[in-house]
């Protein structure tokens, strides 16, 4: 609908686009514009929503800023359209994000802009849109970037953002095992284009397929509405879904459909006089399929999780067969554990039984680590690794040799740090990133202070130290004039999860607090965040000891 109507626009126009998958940009602005304005909608100009009127749980409208001052506009139901579900953080909702726990997030760009453009997609830093120091300091480096460029854009490209937690959050597993649900709003179909590393252990086993590959994925309408709170529902990227699900629930023309049913649902709440929540979604559902927006199936869809247990043990057993299976042994955990337990302990043969002890390894799950370390002591040096990527990033970011490791310190077993230690010695400035990624969540998820010397000698290798960038002087000055650059990513993750693994493990000389330190006023604000959550969980976990 959206698509034909901007086309429509344009007939005979000699800039039109040849196909559907492409507009001009400021005829589907005016597209929207009128549209709303038919729709008897007005559009404000110039206005910030800078937070939330709330009631008992019950958001009852914005605060917003506009150039005749700050004012609450009130609303029956809020639909939080931001991409960083701001309104409902803002109302109180939980949200998860870059933090101690996790650096992981996925490319973003700031566009340059010619005359007549309408694709310019980049990717060369990673941008906080919620911390305008770290949006500045994307503006001003792009600015001198694209300096040869017409123009730049307005607001930086990111691809992640926060994401408020939902009465039910979509994981990678719900999505690559087809999970259906009675109140599906949307359908999402999108190759999984990751822009960076992913975190999930369903990935670091086996990797997302390549571009063109298509994953199908339905979103049910409890992941957009927050938990614990009423009368506001959010869309898109701060939709409750795992980060290494969002790839495929991103895409423009799937959230083109789910704002459309979000609004049609709004409008139904309103009518009815009713919370958003408890709206008839079948009757929703009908309109949708009536106009194509979703298939008709959806109308008798149940819930097809959890899997059946004789389907998780037959697929327990399939796993050895290059990972078949692997998505449904892994779906429900409980029933999981205990089939591949199961086939570890029965199977004799030794390849099989090293297959069982890098998943269980991968979960957590201790008892194949004597498998996991004589698999990592046959190589005699460290295989293909893979270093940080941004643009075009499908499938692995871990070789095979790097999840063998992480699963071996994820059983925790001081065993097996020798092993580690060796191959740690055979890295040089030059092995890739995701070798020196793979030793440091091994040997923080063990905590021994034993590696702490280690992991130290690693970031005394040439090129390590240094990448922190706390003016913009200094952030103007590294940036290569590339729109995908992946060097400047690659040198500050190289430093900052080295520098979280020493701290974790004890440290050495103070370097690992010290770096942490310096990335705690880095510019960039999903570092800055990693890094000052860490100190905070490290300080956390010292006071609880000393409480003890």
């Amino acid at each position: 609908m959206v698509d034909n109507g901007v086309r429509s626009m344009g007939v005979g126009n000699p800039r039109q686009k040849e196909s559907l998958a492409e507009w001009v940009f400021d005829w589907k602005t005016e597209y929207y514009r009128k549209e709303i304005r038919k729709a008897g909608g007005d559009i404000w100009f110039g206005i910030i929503g800078c937070g939330a009127y709330v009631e008992n749980n019950r958001v009852k409208g914005i605060v917003v800023a506009t150039p005749e001052g700050k004012g609450i506009v009130l609303a029956h139901t809020v639909i939080d359209s931001t991409g960083s579900a701001d309104m409902a953080i803002a109302a109180g909702a939980a949200y998860r994000y870059t933090d101690g726990n996790s650096v992981a997030v996925q490319g973003a760009g700031f566009p340059f802009k010619n005359p007549n453009d309408f694709y310019n997609n980049t990717d060369w830093t990673f941008t906080n849109d919620t911390d305008l120091l770290d949006v500045w300091r994307t503006m001003v480096v792009a600015k001198d970037k694209f300096e040869e460029q017409y123009d730049i854009g307005k607001i930086p490209q990111t691809r992640e953002r926060r994401r408020m937690i939902g009465d039910f959050t979509v994981s990678v597993l719900d999505v690559y095992n087809g999970r259906t649900y009675p109140d599906t709003i949307s359908v999402h179909l999108s190759s999984f284009d990751t822009h960076g590393f992913t975190e999930d252990p369903f990935f670091a086993l086996k990797p997302p397929a390549h571009s063109g590959a298509d994953v199908l994925a339905y979103m049910p309408f409890r992941a957009l509405l927050p938990k614990h709170l009423e009368g506001i529902v959010v869309t898109g990227l701060g939709a409750s879904a795992n980060r290494d699900a969002m790839p495929v629930l991103r895409m423009q023309p799937c959230l083109q459909n789910q704002g459309f049913a979000v609004g049609k649902a709004a409008a139904m709440a309103a009518a009815n006089r009713q919370n958003i929540r408890y709206i008839d979604i079948k009757q929703l559902q009908k309109e949708l399929i009536k106009i194509g927006n979703m298939p008709e199936h959806v109308l008798t869809d149940v819930d097809n999780y959890p899997p059946p247990f004789a389907k998780v043990q037959e697929a327990a057993k399939t796993v050895v067969d290059n990972l078949k299976g692997l998505e449904i042994v892994l779906w429900d955990r409980e029933k999981g554990v205990r089939a591949l337990t199961d086939n570890f302990y029965l199977t004799e043969n030794k390849k099989d039984k090293l297959v069982y002890a890098r998943i269980l390894g991968m979960i957590g799950i201790s008892d194949g680590w004597k498998e996991l370390m004589k698999a990592i002591d046959s190589f005699d040096d460290w295989d293909e690794g893979w270093n940080f990527r941004g643009m075009g990033q499908f499938g692995r970011s871990l070789s095979y040799l790097d999840s063998l490791i992480i699963a071996a310190g994820r059983t925790k077993k001081t065993e097996v740090l020798p092993s580690l230690f060796r191959l740690m010695k055979k890295l040089t400035p030059e092995s890739e990133f995701s070798h020196f990624r793979a030793v440091a969540i091994a040997l923080e998820t063990i905590g021994n202070k034993k590696a702490a010397k280690p992991l130290f000698e690693l970031i005394q290798m040439p090129g390590v130290r240094g990448h922190a960038i706390q003016d913009i002087e200094t952030a103007k000055k590294v940036e290569p004039k590339s729109k995908t650059d992946t060097s400047t990513r690659n040198n500050s993750l190289h430093e900052l999860i080295l520098g979280r693994a020493l701290y974790r493990c004890g440290d050495y000389n103070g370097v690992g607090n010290q770096i942490l330190n310096e990335y705690s006023k880095d510019l960039r604000g999903h570092y800055y965040r990693h890094a000052n959550g860490v100190l905070e969980m490290g300080i956390k976990q010292k006071k609880l000891k000393l409480e003890l």
